[in-house]
């Protein structure tokens, strides 16, 4: 019988103070981003991309799925809808779990590579992680890419490096392979393992079979989709476009990605991480370690992580040429660890005077990270959580009075499409292309607002031309109507 099953094993399990403040950590998790779940009034731009695709593939709404994005994050979101579940219970499964579920994950990982007391302070950190915090109410792909990151790590530590059953590698690619088609940065893991098993194991992995057996479990998920973007996109490589623009357009170099690290910790946890960074001095007398057998080590494990957090810095500063926080989120694992290692050695600096002083002073040190991370997130929440709504207002209003045939103008396209659920095209370059589109298409509404950019032409072009188009709805900042956000205009009859 499989030891997990057993009785005993889980009552052992239980019995572990460290477990059990494990549990009481995700059992915050769960409850803090629960408190969250449904805060915002309407999606954002990249959210309904994700929401409007995945109407388009079960629902048949005209929508263009941009291949840029995951595919798994909106099909995932598109059977749920199809089986009947509604925006908010579809978030807490693609979205509000991975999230928790990155808690989990963190706990794990840093009981494997390190101890149970790492990995209990860095799992308390994440779970009010503000970064986090924010972006779970809202349909992110992230967390569902970074949950399948770390599902992989945590794989891959237990079967290449601790050798613990080639279940655990061959799960390495299967994980590695779902995080790629959610969020195709994922890939990053690969480089970041390779580099630490060419430094560590020179070229004797090669001769690692599951590891080969674990590249063929990469491809399980990976190759359909590859398949699926050449039928549709003529190339298997169509995700990779927006990965480059940055570069081919000679954008500066990103170098305030390194403030991301800062940003993530805050001053407080930002001084314990530079205590923490004092234990690589092991890694460095220590190299010698890492480079025999004995690999089983804390040591090791601050190698991946420096290499790790090295190629995602590189990747962004360099490639991508810039970054938004959820983008770097992983940055945040090793960022947690170390700082948890300051924590625990100013704990056993106490320790030596008083062991009860010691377990309170760490005690309050992980709870006012905590609570700092937690008090970023909140104020950041609440300002954000009204925004976008008058487009959403506009789109539903739109949808009660139209057919479902009917085509709409409007720059913010996928909020639009998601809750009107009909066609929806953006302005053209020239009013003169308009003037022929709105002659052929004949459009029902056309909508202008504060939040999207178009051409001056376009914001002029009611006033300029009240025979061809009238205001029939608005919404507005100001209760004397006299500063519009959102204005509907319905298309009077009109050849040109």
């Amino acid at each position: 019988m499989n030891p997990y099953f057993k009785k005993e094993t889980w009552k052992a399990w239980f019995a572990d103070n460290y477990n059990k403040i494990f549990i009481a950590i995700f059992i915050l998790a769960i409850a803090v981003r629960l408190y969250y779940h449904n805060v915002n009034s309407a999606v954002w731009w990249d959210e309904a991309d994700y929401l409007s695709s995945a109407l388009h593939w079960f629902f048949d709404v005209p929508y263009k799925y941009n291949p840029q994005r995951g595919v798994l994050f909106p099909l995932l979101i598109g059977i749920l809808f199809k089986l009947g579940l509604s925006e908010s219970v579809t978030k807490f499964f693609v979205v509000l779990l991975p999230s928790a579920g990155i808690v989990v994950l963190t706990y794990l990982i840093g009981k494997q590579m390190y101890d149970k007391k790492v990995g209990v302070v860095a799992a308390g950190l994440m779970s009010t992680f503000w970064v986090s915090l924010f972006w779970t109410p809202r349909f992110s792909n992230d967390f569902l890419a970074f949950f399948f990151q770390l599902a992989a790590i945590y794989c891959f530590w237990r079967g290449v490096m601790y050798q613990q059953g080639k279940g655990w590698t061959w799960l390495f690619g299967l994980f590695l392979g779902l995080g790629f088609i959610t969020r195709a940065q994922s890939i990053l893991i690969a480089g970041a393992l390779l580099m630490f098993l060419l430094i560590v194991q020179k070229l004797s992995f090669l001769k690692n079979k599951d590891l080969w057996i674990s590249v063929l479990f990469f491809f399980i998920p990976v190759l359909p989709y590859f398949m699926w973007l050449s039928k549709n996109f003529g190339s298997f490589f169509a995700f990779s476009a927006g990965y480059s623009s940055q570069v081919i357009s000679d954008a500066p170099f990103g170098w305030y990605v390194l403030n991301f690290p800062y940003l993530f910790l805050g001053m407080f946890l930002f001084v314990f991480f530079i205590i923490g960074l004092l234990s690589l001095a092991d890694l460095i007398l220590g190299f010698d370690l890492v480079l025999k057998k004995e690999q089983k080590n804390a040591v090791s494990a601050d190698l991946f992580w420096l290499l790790t957090s090295f190629i995602i810095l590189i990747f962004f500063i360099f490639w991508i040429r810039g970054t938004e926080d959820r983008w770097v989120i992983l940055l945040s694992v090793p960022l947690f660890f170390f700082a948890s290692k300051g924590m625990i050695f100013i704990s056993d600096l106490v320790k030596k005077k008083n062991i009860k002083a010691a377990s309170i002073v760490l005690l309050l040190l992980v709870a006012g990270g905590m609570y700092i991370e937690w008090s970023t997130a909140h104020p950041l929440i609440m300002t954000k959580k009204d925004t976008y709504v008058q487009v959403k207002d506009a789109a539903l209003w739109m949808k009660i009075n139209s057919n479902s045939t009917d085509l709409i103008y409007s720059p913010s396209g996928p909020q639009t499409i998601y809750y009107s659920e009909r066609e929806v095209v953006g302005f053209p370059a020239k009013e003169e292309e308009f003037f022929r589109d709105i002659a052929l298409r004949k459009p029902k509404y056309m909508t202008l607002s504060v939040f999207e950019r178009y051409a001056d032409w376009v914001n002029g072009f009611p006033e300029k031309y009240p025979d061809v188009v009238m205001p029939v709805n608005g919404w507005f900042a100001d209760a004397e109507h006299k500063q519009p956000l959102m204005v509907v205009f319905e298309f009077k009859k009109y050849e040109k």
